[in-house]
């Protein structure tokens, strides 16, 4: 039955098609048509990618990534945006080392996961895909607002952190899934519990390994702005909690026709001979 339904709503999106484009993830507004509506989606410098087993290069100069108010208690707006689910950060937390030679300043993050947990990450590590990813998007200080910071190559930092399915809830992120329920519907906000970032980070948080390449934004527009930085350790969250981010609609709760936010990550895109770089010597299995 819910395939019948995919398939009518496909038809109705195709017909549509010609009078606006809305993209997403799905049939016509899908990320193989984003490029006939945003040029830079078919750059050569394109996220997310495939890090590959071989031809990762350690760089020694990088070293760890240094967070800065990644401790402070706050409280954040939460909001369903009708692609993904996204927490507004306000206040002053940053990153530093790790290769970046000035602060960025976190603004926002949010997540890509799929309808079962055989995938859902935006990036896969030497072709493995994990059931979520999480991206915490920060802007180069320098510039006044992310909107000025995606205009340039160097703009935004994006650390990039996967999930895996664990036997127990993970505590850290049982409040903050309590509010779901507020924001079920496309449009629809609400505050977060208080809570701090660092909680949002794998266990132990410090010391961490990463890849690190140059590449874009993974959704439309597509600018490529971003130094993106891929974490090795993955968070663990139990498949109770992964279900309730599946619950999530991309309509307005008036709409009509009801989609949920499912496989909301764009397939990896060409390497074309970037550099990937590692912070660790020894090789992944």
């Amino acid at each position: 039955m819910e395939s019948t339904l995919f398939f009518i709503f496909c038809i109705l999106r195709i017909s549509l098609a010609a009078e606006s484009f809305h993209w997403g993830y799905h049939c016509v507004s899908g990320p193989s048509y984003w490029a006939q509506h945003f040029k830079d989606c078919a750059g050569n410098n394109q996220s997310p990618v495939d890090i590959p087993k071989e031809e990762v290069e350690y760089a020694e100069d990088l070293g760890f990534i240094e967070f800065y108010g990644y401790d402070d208690v706050r409280v954040n707006k939460i909001k369903n945006n009708g692609h993904t689910l996204q927490v507004d950060v306000t206040g002053d937390s940053y990153i530093l080392g790790g290769g970046l030679e000035i602060l960025y300043k976190v603004s926002q993050l949010h997540f890509h996961w799929g309808v079962t947990s055989d995938s859902g990450s935006e990036h896969t590590i030497h072709g493995k895909a994990y059931p979520m990813e999480m991206h915490i998007v920060h802007y180069k200080e320098k510039y006044d607002s992310i909107i000025d910071a995606i205009e340039h190559s160097d703009g935004l930092a994006v650390l990039s952190f996967m999930f895996e399915v664990g036997p127990l809830d993970n505590y850290n992120y049982s409040k903050f899934l309590g509010k779901l329920s507020d924001v079920i519907y496309s449009g629809e906000s609400t505050h977060t519990s208080p809570m701090r970032l660092a909680d949002m980070l794998p266990i132990p948080r410090r010391n961490l390994q990463y890849f690190r390449y140059n590449g874009s934004l993974t959704t439309p527009p597509c600018n490529e702005v971003a130094i993106w930085t891929v974490f090795t350790r993955p968070i663990y969250i139990s498949e109770l909690q992964l279900q309730q981010f599946r619950k999530l609609y991309a309509n307005e709760k008036s709409s009509n026709n009801y989609e949920r936010i499912i496989d909301n990550f764009r397939p990896v895109q060409p390497l074309n001979k970037r550099r990937v770089l590692k912070n660790f010597q020894f090789q992944l299995p």
